[in-house]
């Protein structure tokens, strides 16, 4: 399921992305388990500015925090800040995202 939401972050039309969210099971990517990266990690990933704007405004509507963490640690913002993408940073932190947050990534050797 999840290879289809990500596909969707990649720019495809925007009514058919939020349609999607909203009327299938691809709204439980809103808030990943297990570590997964969430729909907002995947748009942030894509440079997908109207993605990220709009699940940053549905997931801050429905009481939760932009700053998901996927396995490693990394929020959304993390990984648009890797990727370069500042208009995504800018994005992510008027929506409240978190710029000290920190990563603690542990490698077993």
């Amino acid at each position: 399921m999840i290879n289809r939401d990500c596909f969707l972050c990649q720019g495809g039309r925007s009514e058919c992305f939020q349609w999607m969210v909203l009327h299938t099971n691809s709204r439980t990517a809103l808030i990943p388990r297990n570590g997964e990266r969430s729909l907002l990690h995947f748009a942030a990933s894509y440079g997908n500015e109207v993605a990220v704007r709009w699940l940053s405004q549905l997931i801050r509507h429905n009481g939760l925090n932009v700053d998901i963490k996927d396995a490693y640690g990394l929020t959304p913002l993390h990984v648009a800040a890797k990727l370069g993408f500042v208009h995504i940073c800018h994005e992510l932190i008027l929506a409240g995202a978190q710029v000290a947050t920190q990563v603690i990534i542990y490698m077993f050797v």
